[in-house]
C-alpha cells in the first residue's frame, strides 16, 4: 500500500508539471505570448496549469523581487524596470528558462552575480550606477545576444565582453570608455554597436574584421566632428574603414 501511494503521488506531480511546456521558445514564439502585469494573476494561471512566459512588473516600487516569481518555472521574460531593487536573490536561478531580463532604472550597490547563473539569457539590460568592472562569471552567459550596459565607469574595457561570441547587439552608453580593443571586432555575429557618450578618440583599423556590423553609433565621443553623426550604416562603416586605412599610410 505504501509503495502504491508513493507511485500515485509521483504520477500526480508528473501530471501537474506535464501541463506546462518546459522548453525555450523562439523569439517569435515568445513575442506572441500573453504578458502578465501582476504576480498574482501570473501565479494564479500558472497554478491552473497554464504556462506563463512573460511577466512585466515595471514601476511597482519593489525593493526586492517577490519570491512568488521564482515559482513560475515556465517564465522566459521578466521586466523589472523603474523599481527600487538593490539585489538579485539566489532564487532567480530557479527560473532556468529565462531568456529576457530588464533591470534598467534600479540601483545595485554590488554587481548582482546571481545573473551569471541564468545561462539561457538572450537579452539583458543591466544598469551600472558607476561600477568599474564586470565580474568574470559574466562570461558564463554564452547565449546572450542583446546586451545593454549603461552608466558604468570602466577603467579598462571589459575583456569578458570580447569573449561573448553570441552577441549581436552591444550597447555601452555613458560607460567612460576610452579605447576599443581589437578583440571586440572579432565577435562573429556582432551587428549593432552603440557607444554613445564615451571618451573614445579613435577607431582601430581592426573594425574591418567585423564583417557583419551594420550599425555603429559613435555620438558624443572625442572623435573628429564628422564621425559624431546620428549613426553609421553599413556602407558608411566601409567608408570609415577606408578613411582609417588612408590615415594610417
Amino acid at each position: 500500500m505504501r509503495y502504491l501511494l508513493i507511485s500515485i503521488n509521483l504520477l500526480f506531480i508528473s501530471n501537474i508539471y506535464g501541463q506546462h511546456s518546459l522548453r525555450l521558445l523562439t523569439s517569435q514564439e515568445l513575442e506572441r505570448q500573453k504578458i502578465y502585469f501582476s504576480v498574482e494573476s501570473a501565479l494564479s494561471d500558472y497554478n491552473k496549469g497554464i504556462s506563463v512566459y512573460r511577466l512585466n512588473l515595471a514601476s511597482k516600487g519593489y525593493r526586492s523581487i517577490p519570491k512568488e516569481v521564482f515559482a513560475i518555472k515556465t517564465l522566459q521574460e521578466l521586466q523589472l524596470p523603474w523599481n527600487k531593487l538593490t539585489n538579485i536573490p539566489p532564487g532567480i536561478e530557479d527560473i532556468k528558462y529565462l531568456q529576457e531580463l530588464n533591470l534598467v532604472w534600479n540601483f545595485f550597490p554590488k554587481f548582482p552575480t546571481e545573473i551569471c547563473k541564468l545561462t539561457n539569457l538572450r537579452f539583458l539590460n543591466l544598469p551600472g550606477n558607476g561600477k568599474k568592472e564586470i565580474p568574470i562569471c559574466f562570461g558564463e552567459l554564452k547565449n546572450l545576444k542583446h546586451l545593454i550596459l549603461t552608466d558604468y565607469n570602466f577603467r579598462e574595457f571589459p575583456v569578458v565582453l570580447t569573449q561573448m561570441n553570441s552577441l549581436e547587439v552591444l550597447v555601452l552608453s555613458n560607460c567612460n570608455i576610452r579605447y576599443l580593443p581589437d578583440e571586440l571586432f572579432k565577435l562573429p555575429h556582432l551587428k549593432e554597436l552603440i557607444l554613445t557618450n564615451n571618451k573614445i578618440k579613435e577607431i582601430p583599423i581592426e573594425i574591418e574584421n567585423s564583417k557583419n556590423l551594420e550599425y555603429l553609433d559613435l555620438r558624443h565621443n572625442r572623435l573628429p566632428h564628422k564621425l559624431n553623426k546620428e549613426y553609421l550604416s553599413k556602407s558608411e562603416i566601409k567608408d570609415l574603414i577606408n578613411k582609417i586605412k588612408t590615415n594610417k599610410k
